[in-house]
């Protein structure tokens, strides 16, 4: 939802800047016109003003479907109006390949808003038919109007360097929006959506790292298991089950700065950390985790809770073949604390 109304609120700033872009360039040229006593095109241009101004107010109330539809119908129509009036050396007919991108852009955006989308595709065929019949009428007939080469070519200079401009712009957005997807996906592959911790997926990634490093026998790794959490979705259901995790991995988080940490599965947590001096200074630190866990008061609603855990801690070997062979040790750890009676850490 706050993503969805950060993309609004940036599609209305664009769209404000973009119409106000147009507004003015379509001012300007109304003036020249006007100058030059080229009626037809002052007028033409006068009406574009009036739609452009119409466009503030579909911006302003997010009737981005609307403003899309008058600005590709303005466009296009004054795009084979101003060529078959002025000729093809103003180059009116770029606006074509700029307007492409830009729909695109609006499409993509649309989908992201959960808005109805633009039919990109359509649009395109459309400005190619107005492309075309720029490119014929000025084949087919001269110029309807005439005003000076010099007026000529810096009307085409400055069309040029719109349309690139556009084209730099929107293409650095969609470039912009592609990588932070990107980021997005890689963040919800990597993390844990409950807890928001990494996920066993990055921890693998991680161990593999470990084991190949040259120091890989100066890390252990525990594995934590929370007592009977099923008593806990039985008893006051499976949202006090996620708040358990939740508010665990949030302690977890705290109290292992050093370390890391992800959710391995289920009710279990992974720690992997290096050997703090020796093993058995290592098991104490692990042990005062355990120890501040098990007094911390867990409030759920009315009820307050006590949550235990049980811990397996395998310090890392040469002699292990794989991160399962790691990973299943420490396994075998907790599963004897289990056995022995619960909140207990077994090295």
């Amino acid at each position: 939802m706050e993503e969805r109304f950060s993309n609004e609120k940036f599609v209305q700033m664009l769209s404000k800047l973009v119409n106000t872009s147009v507004f003015t360039v379509h001012f300007l040229m109304l003036l020249e016109f006007t100058y030059f006593q080229v009626t037809f095109l002052s007028v033409v241009n006068f009406i574009s003003l009036l739609m452009y101004t119409i466009c503030f107010g579909l911006i302003y109330r997010n009737k981005y479907t609307a403003y899309i539809w008058v600005t590709y119908v303005e466009m296009s129509l004054y795009m084979c109006i101003a060529t078959a009036c002025l000729g093809w050396d103003y180059g009116f007919y770029l606006y074509c390949i700029g307007l492409i991108v830009v729909i695109f852009y609006a499409d993509y955006m649309a989908i992201k808003m959960h808005r109805k989308r633009y039919s990109g595709f359509y649009f395109s065929f459309m400005l190619v038919a107005a492309y075309l019949f720029c490119f014929i009428c000025t084949r087919v007939h001269e110029p309807l109007y005439y005003i000076d080469k010099h007026i000529a070519n810096l009307h085409l200079a400055l069309n040029s360097a719109i349309v690139i401009v556009f084209l730099v712009v929107y293409i650095k957005i969609v470039l912009r929006a592609v990588l932070h997807s990107e980021n997005l996906l890689k963040s919800m592959a990597h993390h844990d959506e409950l807890t928001g911790l990494h996920n066993r997926y990055h921890m693998l990634d991680y161990l593999q790292n470990v084991i190949t490093a040259r120091n890989a026998e100066e890390y252990f790794l525990m594995i934590i298991d929370i007592d009977n959490f099923k008593k806990f979705n039985d008893t006051y259901g499976h949202n006090c089950g996620d708040y358990v995790l939740k508010r665990l991995a949030e302690l977890l988080l705290e109290k292992c700065e050093d370390y890391s940490v992800c959710r391995w599965g289920g009710e279990e947590f992974l720690i992997v950390g290096q050997i703090d001096n020796n093993m058995n200074n290592q098991v104490h630190i692990l042990e005062d985790l355990r120890k501040s866990i098990a007094s911390e008061d867990f409030q759920y609603s009315t009820y307050r809770l006590k949550i235990t855990i049980t811990g397996g801690v395998a310090k890392f070997h040469r002699s292990f073949k794989d991160i399962q062979s790691w990973v299943d040790m420490a396994d075998k750890k907790l599963y004897q604390g289990k056995n022995s009676g619960k909140n207990k850490i077994v090295a």
